[in-house]
């Protein structure tokens, strides 16, 4: 079913947030690795069970320009740039780092095994803004929305999206995120991505699908779809 373009947005950017406990920020583990451990954060009766690395930010890039974007970020780091540039009042290069993220989210929900793991992204969008009154997050949705329905600006996007290519660094935080990371090591549990999986073509559907940047692809759909 396809949404409206500012629909999607609000709903992004307004909707509760339903994160859970991130822990400590470190470098995610393995979902293959024995010292990935199981951490029982509590929140006054309510008890969250979640594995270390569950969608944690790696590094902290604060408020960058799409210059200085690496494809080792996840959308773990980059939602956090986003935000920080937004609280800046950089709108603009926080419109960059959020499409940046949900570009290369897509695609590890593409290429990790454990669909219950794909929710992570969505989980990191609504976490990340969680933050902001309702006035900004109204801000926000119109700023990214403006933004799909400008060429001048997607274009040049589309294009600095294709010269970063694709994701560059393991999925942990998604992996860490889904069912499977509780259970015990296995040999078939292997290192959590799809197996056969096509970079190549599931990097082009993100972008010129997913992303919109095909040349025609149909103007009613927007990225998160």
């Amino acid at each position: 079913m396809k949404l409206d373009r500012a629909l999607w947005l609000m709903v992004v950017l307004t909707s509760a947030a339903c994160s859970e406990s991130e822990g400590t920020h470190q470098a995610a583990a393995h979902a293959t690795d024995p010292s990935s451990t199981v951490e029982v954060p509590t929140d006054g009766n309510v008890t969250r069970h979640t594995t270390s690395g569950n969608l944690q930010s790696t590094f902290d890039i604060g408020c960058i320009d799409v210059a200085q974007v690496r494809n080792v970020y996840s959308p773990a780091d980059l939602f956090k740039g986003a935000v920080a540039c937004f609280q800046s009042g950089d709108d603009a290069e926080g419109r960059n780092l959020f499409w940046f993220a949900l570009a290369y989210g897509r695609f590890d929900i593409a290429r990790v095994a454990d669909e219950t793991a794909h929710q992570g992204l969505d989980v990191l969008k609504m976490s990340s803004f969680e933050g902001f009154s309702e006035e900004d997050r109204v801000r926000i949705s119109e700023r990214l929305g403006a933004s799909i329905n400008a060429p001048d600006e997607w274009a040049p996007f589309c294009q600095q999206l294709r010269d970063l290519g694709p994701p560059a660094y393991h999925p942990d935080y998604m992996i860490q995120h889904g069912i499977r990371a509780f259970q015990p090591i296995s040999a078939e549990s292997g290192n959590g991505l799809v197996e056969d999986f096509d970079p190549e073509a599931a990097w082009a559907m993100v972008v010129d699908e997913y992303m919109r940047c095909a040349a025609k692809t149909d103007s009613n759909v927007s990225p998160a779809e």
